[in-house]
């Protein structure tokens, strides 16, 4: 922040207070942001005449009388205000520009992260700084030199957001742009075809327009001047709204950290492509989901048990570390006794969200790399909880293992376990019933086994007939 819409808001606020009116006295409180020579920007800019204001990208170009350029970068708080006139200087002013006609304009910037350059108006085109910024999306006519720009393994969220590849796009608008395309942050740059590169640009431009007249963006502490609010934060789709509803799906809004910044998008809408196709295996506790994932391992395809990846997660000394802090009673010489887990998550909801707040990341990050690295068309997961969880995405179809209670709790005689009770308890968390309109198949193991795996034979067969040739 700011970005290009709340730059060409701050130029638009500037242009009728600057333009024709003649510095009169520069006084610099920040000597560190000015990157001319002080002396030669202070006594350059004395006396000269505000002629234009003009932006690209994220600088502001204010064209001066004698042929002079003063190029300034806002970074992340920069802002001009007109000082009112019993002030002297505001809070955190960094350079003041006396007017002739008595108003005193006034650099701000909390985080000093912004420049001034004073150049000639006849080196501009030479000027490193600028030189190196790419097209705006609204002057993109061609994605050809776009398309050889993108052609790298960086992240697509990180390379819309480097200014020498597309000029204006920051980290709120460039989540906008890759909701509104339906592309995942995390997709290589590479990988994007010819119509999702259109789709990127076509959108940068519908949602810079739509920021530009609504005056940009306001939020944390980011104002384009004193008393102006930007509205456009009041349209937005995802950024900021982590844990919020899709306005396409309604699916939950997931925030990750994408090149070191925040990123929020809808892993629905924005699904990773792995170029195979994925198939969940949901049910609840000893339903058969473990005897189905068998079936399709025993048939070759690459397949990977939840209850697995966090068997061996409880064995992992920082995971274990971290647990330790809420669940101490249920650790032991640095072992995890996941009965004690089990009888704690069930008394105390919040220790229960806080475990599931350290696992659930870690099974996902783990699922999602097995989908990646698979050498197989066709990939099975076993995930009870596929939807409380939130992975149900990662799938593109869903087998459902619906079991009656009796049988469940016979399973559950036959695996030796004493807390029966307990179990069945843990059902709660599964969500299975509210969710059995996402599944595409719902198969039964009261049935024996011959027959589940006929039915499982039958389910198999009308996925491989989807699949792309």
């Amino acid at each position: 922040m700011p970005e290009l819409p709340e730059v060409e808001t701050v130029k638009r606020i500037l242009t009728p207070l600057l333009v024709g009116k003649t510095i009169q006295k520069v006084e610099i409180l920040y000597p560190k942001m000015i990157l001319s020579p002080l002396n030669e920007f202070k006594n350059k800019l004395e006396g000269k005449t505000f002629l234009d204001i003009q932006r690209k990208g994220k600088y502001l170009l204010f064209y001066l009388s004698d042929n002079l350029v003063l190029i300034s970068h806002l970074r992340m708080e920069g802002k001009y205000i007109e000082l009112l006139k019993d002030e002297t200087k505001s809070s955190h002013a960094r350079v003041i520009f006396t007017l002739n006609d008595g108003k005193r304009i006034s650099y701000d910037d909390t985080r000093c992260f912004g420049i001034m350059k004073l150049i000639e108006s006849d080196k501009l085109d030479q000027e490193e700084m600028l030189k190196k910024l790419g097209q705006e999306p609204f002057e993109i006519k061609n994605i050809d030199n776009l398309k050889e720009k993108l052609n790298t393994n960086v992240p697509i969220k990180v390379s819309i957001m480097d200014q020498s590849i597309i000029a204006g796009l920051g980290n709120i608008y460039a989540d906008e742009v890759l909701f509104m395309s339906k592309i995942n942050p995390l997709t290589p740059s590479k990988d994007l075809s010819d119509e999702q590169i259109k789709s990127l640009v076509d959108n940068a431009v519908i949602v810079l327009n739509k920021a530009i007249k609504l005056g940009g963006s306001t939020v944390k502490s980011y104002h384009a001047a004193r008393g102006i609010d930007g509205m456009f934060q009041h349209e937005l789709l995802v950024y900021g709204k982590k844990g919020s509803t899709c306005s396409n799906c309604g699916y939950k809004l997931k925030k990750i950290t994408v090149g070191g910044r925040g990123t929020t998008y809808c892993p629905k809408c924005q699904k990773l492509q792995f170029n195979k196709t994925v198939v969940g295996i949901v049910g609840k506790i000893a339903s058969g989901k473990s005897t189905a994932l068998n079936y399709f391992k025993d048939l070759g395809y690459d397949t990977i048990s939840s209850d697995e990846i966090v068997h061996n997660l409880y064995k992992d000394n920082t995971v274990i570390a971290k647990i330790k802090r809420h669940f101490n009673k249920a650790i032991t010489n640095d072992k995890i006794d996941k009965k004690i887990i089990k009888e704690i998550i069930l008394k105390d909801a919040k220790k229960k969200l806080f475990l599931e707040s350290i696992i659930h990341p870690l099974v996902e990050e783990q699922l999602l790399n097995f989908i990646k690295n698979s050498q197989s068309k066709l990939v099975f997961l076993e995930v009870p909880l596929l939807f409380s969880s939130h992975m149900d995405y990662m799938c593109d179809y869903i087998i459902g293992i619906d079991i009656s209670e009796e049988k469940q709790i016979q399973n559950l005689k036959k695996r030796k376990v004493e807390d029966i009770d307990g179990y069945l308890k843990l059902n709660q968390n599964n969500a299975f019933f509210e969710n059995k309109d996402k599944m595409d198949f719902i198969t039964t193991p009261d049935i024996n086994i011959v027959e589940l795996q006929k039915e499982l034979a039958k389910i198999l067969q009308t996925i491989l007939n989807k699949l792309p040739n």
